[in-house]
């Protein structure tokens, strides 16, 4: 069902660009194996691109994973055993994440440690990517905190803009599936599900998966949400149909 206004969601703000190392933790949970098929959703809108940012991270170094959002507004994503020598990451060739502006982000991984694997979408449409290595052939396990917002627990590259409605599944998502994400805010396979509906404290609730998140430094609650959020039309609805025909 889309989204009516009152039930639109309020977004957090983990790093503000005067203040560094403002972040959500979630402690040692979801981890990422190069086998499992997953996907990473969120709404984005950054504040600066003067400096690279970790969008979502679960890395101490290496191994791990995260997405990360570079000085030239692309998104990275990077499935990590050893940096360079095993490991999977993948680049939108276009800019991805704007300053000043509210993008939808999937980042969507079918298990099978290889570029073919990788898909992203901005706004529902799949993006071209660069595979900057391709060499990923052991484990991206690790005993480290999920974070949004910063690289592990070193306060690196902090995020410099706003998140909201972030989740996270345990299955590779078909375009049509993306699409009805975007549009209508309909999800399947979620294992977290962080909606940022509490709006005031230092905890982020979790309505599903059950592992809350905790606001860290400065990050701070904003009165920001997409304009977009949800709100079909009757022209996206037939946008999606046919976008749903082509890819079925």
């Amino acid at each position: 069902m889309p989204r009516t206004a009152a039930s639109r969601r309020f977004s957090l703000h983990p790093a503000a660009t005067s203040v560094s190392g403002s972040y959500i933790k979630f402690g040692d949970n979801f981890d990422f194996e190069r086998t499992d098929a997953r996907y990473v959703s969120f709404w984005l809108y950054a504040d600066s691109l003067s400096s690279p940012q970790i969008l979502i991270s679960k890395a101490n170094v290496a191994p791990g994973y995260w997405i990360n959002l570079n000085l030239n507004g692309k998104i990275s994503f990077d499935l990590v055993n050893t940096f360079t020598t095993n490991e999977l990451w993948m680049r939108t060739t276009s800019i991805v994440g704007e300053s000043h502006v509210w993008n939808h982000i999937v980042v969507t991984y079918d298990g099978s440690s290889t570029p073919g694997g990788v898909v992203i979408y901005k706004n529902g449409v799949s993006l071209a990517l660069d595979t900057v290595v391709n060499n990923l052939t052991s484990t991206t396990l690790n005993a480290v905190e999920l974070n949004i917002g910063t690289y592990g627990n070193t306060n690196s590259q902090p995020m410099q803009g706003n998140m909201t409605d972030v989740r996270i599944h345990d299955a590779a998502l078909t375009s049509a599936q993306v699409l009805d994400l975007y549009y209508d805010n309909v999800a399947v396979s979620v294992i977290a599900h962080w909606p940022y509906t509490d709006n005031s404290g230092t905890t982020l609730t979790a309505t599903t998966g059950g592992v809350n998140g905790t606001l860290v430094s400065s990050a701070a609650w904003k009165t920001m949400v997409p304009p977009h959020f949800g709100a079909r039309t009757a022209a996206t609805a037939r946008t999606v149909a046919t976008a749903r025909t082509v890819a079925s």
